[in-house]
């Protein structure tokens, strides 16, 4: 369940400004294409990457404001029929996402996705 309001979360128990989190809530695109938000992994491009095992989903994400608002999408990639739940996600060097399945047996768990999703940038370039 997604909450409506994002704010700011104290961590001090004093309300003090040092040490302060932020939290984004999903736009409606992001929401509706991820029905849930299984692990996180920011890839060798800079971007924030999100995996939902209930969509099957692999989505990139726009920068994230400072202090909270919207995280908004700006792709996903279906990850079609796998022979488990996807609950893990990373990133070779060369951008290429590795997907770990739970499944009933600890072998063959990874998938190794082709082409790579996390395009790398040249020397200098930022993501956005």
């Amino acid at each position: 369940m997604y909450r409506r309001d994002a704010r700011e979360l104290p961590i001090k128990p004093d309300g003090s400004d040092e040490g302060r989190a932020s939290e984004w809530l999903p736009d409606k695109t992001l929401a509706k294409t991820c029905a849930d938000f299984s692990d996180l992994e920011i890839g060798p491009d800079g971007y924030l990457y999100l995996l939902s095992d209930k969509s099957s989903t692999i989505a990139r994400l726009d920068d994230l404001p400072g202090g909270g608002r919207t995280a908004a999408l700006l792709d996903a990639w279906q990850l079609g029929d796998l022979d488990g739940k996807p609950e893990g996600l990373a990133f070779t060097a060369q951008g290429r996402a590795i997907v770990g399945l739970d499944t009933r047996k600890a072998r063959r768990n990874l998938v190794l996705l082709e082409p790579p999703v996390a395009q790398l940038r040249g020397r200098g370039q930022t993501p956005g």
